[in-house]
């Protein structure tokens, strides 16, 4: 899912909201985000992976990736924190 923050925050533009089957799963997307990236010419502001890998935060400025394990996700549940945002499924 992608979150429009543009018009309630200057923290960036969109969040992107990833849900992962297990801690590997989380590692792996985490990996190939940093992959396809770097492969496009960006590199993150900041990156923060949990130690058990249930979540990490990509920052890249405009775009804030957020990987998160599917129960980890269902408990912080971050896209009913911006409920005012304009969601994008994908």
């Amino acid at each position: 899912m992608i979150l429009d923050i543009r018009e309630l925050s200057s923290v960036a533009d969109f969040f992107v909201i990833i849900s992962a089957n297990s801690d590997r799963h989380v590692k792996a997307l985490v990996n190939e985000i940093d992959v396809q990236m770097k492969s496009r010419g960006e590199t993150p502001l900041r990156k923060e992976l949990d130690d058990d890998h249930n979540w990490c935060i990509i920052d890249y400025g405009c775009v804030i990736v957020h990987v998160f394990h599917f129960k980890t996700r269902e408990f912080y549940k971050l896209e009913n924190l911006w409920g005012d945002a304009d969601r994008i499924e994908i």
